[in-house]
């Protein structure tokens, strides 16, 4: 597999090709869609996220950048799975990891459709959790659809920004979520414990 000279931020995923280049003009990938899970615990968090990506009619394959929040009270990111859903079906996928995220390559030969899957763990050395969002701006269209959930412990009460609207209340604990159409992120999820 070859890697192209293009380099996109995913975490919500950034498209960085040069200092103040729109990413369209540089690619033939489009990042459409993600579902984030963000399960906080006392001191540690894990997310599930799923990024769709739709390629055009440029068979390029792209490097992909996944950025975490400079912040010396989160752990260093653990991962635990990746694969890649292709119309010829799923298989696992290296990633590569960096002192500014992790990187993987997006194959022109996976098809036009493809969903990356990644789950990590992270320590939170205080009392936040925070997932980078407001990296898919760079890629200089809003997501046609995504959806962010916060789980919680049973006792647990934070406070969550952006504001998550929809609240599932059980006995295994409260879900936080928010399903957006068309959005462009304007801030990062960060989850302060409360207690």
């Amino acid at each position: 597999m070859r890697l192209c000279q293009h380099v996109l931020l995913i975490p919500a995923i950034l498209a960085s090709i040069g200092p103040g280049t729109p990413a369209e003009s540089h690619h033939s990938w489009c990042f459409v869609g993600e579902q984030v899970r963000m399960q906080v615990g006392d001191s540690v968090f894990v997310v599930e996220g799923n990024y769709d990506f739709e390629r055009g009619d440029s068979p390029q394959d792209l490097v992909i950048r996944y950025p975490f929040p400079s912040d010396t009270t989160l752990g260093t990111p653990e991962l635990l799975k990746s694969t890649a859903d292709t119309p010829a079906g799923r298989f696992p996928m290296e990633i590569v990891p960096g002192q500014d995220g992790w990187r993987w390559v997006l194959s022109s030969s996976w098809g036009r459709k493809v969903s990356v899957h990644v789950t990590y763990r992270q320590a939170m050395l205080a009392n936040h959790a925070t997932y980078v969002l407001t990296s898919a701006r760079d890629w200089g269209r809003p997501l046609r659809e995504a959806v962010v959930e916060v789980c919680l412990p049973p006792k647990a009460i934070a406070d969550i920004s952006p504001a998550l609207p929809r609240l599932i209340t059980n006995e295994r604990g409260h879900v936080h979520e928010g399903q957006f159409r068309n959005w462009l992120p304007e801030e990062d999820l960060v989850v302060r414990l409360l207690r």
